[in-house]
């Protein structure tokens, strides 16, 4: 169940940022371009056609969040359920609460594993 690699753009009212997943054999691994790491697991879910990702988000200690613009002192983690398709070029727009902040994360499939 090898799937492949998808973009992640996230805004907030007041930042934003991006960043890149792999999914490979039902574990998802990514980071963002600054220090976020993104860990999770997925599976094919039959009845909807889509990819249901459980995603742990961490920040360590001193990053500049790009959600609120602040540095977070003790880091931060949360855990996020999102379905996601598995068509190449479809982008999935998905409204989520990060830090008290409301975000749109956009996931977008670049690319298939060889």
């Amino acid at each position: 169940m090898k799937e492949g690699f998808w973009s992640v753009h996230y805004a907030s009212e007041v930042a934003g940022g991006f960043g890149v997943i792999a999914l490979d054999t039902g574990t998802v691994v990514g980071a963002d371009a600054t220090g976020g790491i993104w860990d999770g697991t997925y599976s094919f879910n039959n009845r909807s056609g889509m990819l249901d990702v459980r995603l742990r988000i961490k920040f360590p200690p001193h990053v500049l969040s790009t959600v609120t613009g602040e540095v977070a002192s003790d880091g931060y983690e949360e855990t996020y359920e999102v379905a996601l398709p598995n068509d190449l070029g479809r982008e999935t727009a998905i409204n989520l609460t990060v830090l008290g902040v409301p975000v749109v994360a956009r996931f977008k499939k670049i690319r298939d594993f060889p």
